[in-house]
């Protein structure tokens, strides 16, 4: 029986070379993070040399909050995750090449996507998920919100020079279609996570517990 082919996954493209940005604006393509870690029989159990999905978690939350840090330049912890669908199961000596941008920024908070390939023998790579972090800014010393800079669409258009032009919810010509499709996706699950936390709020008052964390999602 004839083994199944990968599934293609188109190679990553390093970020455009673009100048430091100003303190209240930030290039989309200058926060993003690439890792790339070595799969060992430290990620695995059981002999099975399947990684296990606490290790590939806790690597993934490490480079979308690098990639949120650098793009806010202050310290910012996790929200929340959208749901993830493993497509493949990475496996004991491969690399795994994870690549974290931030796709949509608020006030306090922004969204970071992130994309999983294995890479094995044969320089074969396989696509193993796609997923959507979302991070809120801590506080600075003074106790003072820290607010996110605003997020840039770096385009080139016939190989000319570099041009950025800020991206807001209205104005989303300018973005590729499936930064449209990851954003609109982000919005989305943005709104739902408020209003989960916000009923959930409500229900601890009413209980007397109080809501136990200090969060805000902001658009």
């Amino acid at each position: 029986m004839a083994e199944a082919s990968p599934t293609p996954v188109k190679p990553h493209q390093p970020p455009a070379t673009m100048s430091p940005p100003s303190s209240s604006e930030s290039a989309e393509g200058e926060a993003t993070v690439v890792m790339v870690e070595p799969i060992t029989a430290a990620h695995t159990s059981s002999g099975s040399g399947i990684m296990d999905i606490k290790p590939l978690l806790q690597l993934m939350d490490i480079c979308t909050c690098a990639s949120a840090e650098k793009h806010t330049g202050v310290n910012c912890v996790t929200a929340s995750m959208g749901d993830v669908v493993f497509e493949y199961a990475p496996q004991c000596g491969e690399l795994l090449e994870l690549t974290a941008t931030p796709i949509f920024a608020g006030r306090t908070s922004l969204d970071i996507g992130l994309t999983v390939v294995a890479e094995g023998d044969g320089d074969i790579r396989r696509f193993v998920c796609y997923a959507c972090f979302t991070y809120v800014t801590t506080r600075g010393p003074d106790g003072k919100k820290r607010y996110c800079p605003a997020l840039e669409s770096v385009t080139n258009a016939g190989g000319s020079s570099n041009t950025t032009a800020i991206i807001t919810p209205q104005d989303e010509t300018n973005m590729p279609e499936s930064v449209q499709w990851a954003r609109t996706v982000a919005y989305y699950r943005r709104a739902l996570v408020k209003a989960e936390m916000k009923a959930s709020t409500l229900v601890k008052n009413e209980q007397g517990l109080g809501s136990g964390f200090d969060l805000e999602l902001s658009e």
